[in-house]
């Protein structure tokens, strides 16, 4: 289960941002807090977590990242099934070639940071995936963690 996170409302951080920027309407400086942050939590990473577990079903091979409210995923850092030891997720086109040539070794990846492809195809139902990620507020967020 994904840890709670405190977070903060954008809007709260006006106070320090209006002396600068008088006059300037509320939906701009809320777009360019956003902004900031996104670009703050891709380039550092700062924002890390394991996300809700994803059950397995029999021969489906991809799945819905479950991110949190107001995230989108920066990146993949890593990922377990029941709680075995972390594995690193793998790129796309190497998932590809894994499928391509039915080789069986374990191969998770995303190619568009919302949903997961798994290499092999599960064969027990209810296996838990548990993904490590970083993320970075959504372009729609109205809070970012504390």
């Amino acid at each position: 289960m994904a840890l709670f996170v405190e977070t903060t409302a954008l809007e709260d951080t006006y106070e320090h941002i209006l002396p600068y920027v008088q006059g300037a309407p509320d939906p701009t400086i809320l777009y360019h807090l956003r902004q900031v942050c996104i670009e703050w939590c891709t380039r550092t990473l700062c924002w890390q977590t394991d996300l809700d577990a994803i059950l397995t079903v029999v021969d489906q091979t991809a799945y819905d990242i479950p991110l949190p409210m107001d995230a989108a995923l920066v990146k993949l850092l890593g990922w377990s099934v029941d709680g075995g030891e972390p594995l690193e997720p793998t790129t796309p086109a190497i998932g590809r070639k894994l499928q391509l040539n039915n080789m069986g070794c374990d191969a998770l990846w995303t190619a568009d940071k919302i949903s997961i492809t798994v290499h092999p195809t599960p064969a027990v139902a209810d296996k838990e995936i548990v993904l490590n990620v970083a993320l970075m507020p959504s372009q729609d967020a109205t809070e970012i963690p504390t």
